[in-house]
């Protein structure tokens, strides 16, 4: 099981970093990024990872072809929900697999037929990822792909039909479908019940603020922060937040005499403060 769970790891680990590596991020910055980023986001990471291999585990005695599969689907899963999945295409994802198939080929049959470790060649196999990632091979691999659009299609269609090919043989349909709605079931409670307690407590300490006050904790909320000597611009990632934050916003600002302009943008709330003339 302790290999199973170490191959579910590594490999989600490496998909993970493959894929911040499309838009050029090194790794330490991705590492980070799981379990700094604002609005409680890294939360949500440690959430999915901790009942992911929760769930790997369990399976495992239950079903092992079934936990082997499911360590395969997470591997592309979780890493898009850490990359936050809405950034995320179908094409990213698809890159995901062919490019691993591939670049892992040459150190996983060297440290077998070295007869090492299996923990040891994780370890290799990771590091080997890291150094793509760090030196921007994956940023430039896909670059290269991207630009000739046949190529980029013929790359998916083949990563499409590698998983095809793998969970051809998954074949207790119920019990998948019983542990994956139960994974995503359990993650959509705990993303709801962060986000209510997270804006309760955020919108609470709103009320009877300074204008300093007020711009501090926005500044401090916000995933990006751009001050100007006619405006501030504070933008929001909206998974954390219901209608009624900017409502109480709305309120603040106006208890202030603050004039703003909110714009919704996707996933994101933008608000422009203006400054008093």
């Amino acid at each position: 099981m302790l290999n199973r769970i170490l191959l579910a790891l590594t490999e989600t680990l490496c998909f993970y970093l493959i894929l911040r590596g499309i838009d050029r991020f090194k790794v330490k910055d991705s590492l980070i990024f799981i379990f700094t980023t604002k609005q409680y986001v890294r939360w949500g990471n440690i959430a999915m990872l901790v009942i992911y291999f929760v769930v790997i585990s369990m399976t495992w005695y239950h079903d092992p072809e079934l936990s082997h599969q499911l360590s395969m689907l997470g591997s592309l899963v979780i890493p898009a929900f850490m990359v936050q999945i809405w950034r995320v295409d179908l094409k990213k994802v698809l890159f995901i697999p062919s490019f691993f198939l591939l670049a892992s080929v040459s150190p996983a049959i060297i440290m077998y037929a070295l007869n090492l470790p299996n923990l040891l060649t994780y370890f290799v196999v990771f590091a080997f990822f890291s150094l793509l990632t760090q030196f921007e091979f994956v940023h430039k691999i896909y670059q290269f792909l991207a630009k000739h659009s046949l190529l980029l299609n013929a790359w998916c269609a083949v990563g499409f039909l590698f998983l095809m090919l793998s969970f051809a043989n998954w074949y207790n349909y119920g019990v998948a479908l019983f542990v994956l709605l139960g994974t995503f079931f359990l993650g959509g409670i705990t993303v709801y019940v962060i986000q209510k307690y997270h804006e309760k407590n955020f919108t609470a300490t709103l009320a009877e603020t300074s204008y300093l006050e007020l711009k501090a904790k926005l500044k401090k909320k916000s995933l990006r922060v751009l001050e100007t000597d006619q405006l501030d611009f504070y933008e929001f990632n909206t998974i954390w937040f219901t209608k009624s934050f900017a409502d109480s916003l709305k309120n603040e600002f106006s208890r202030l005499s603050l004039t703003a302009d909110f714009v919704k943008e996707g996933s994101r709330l933008k608000i422009h403060l203006f400054k008093a003339e």
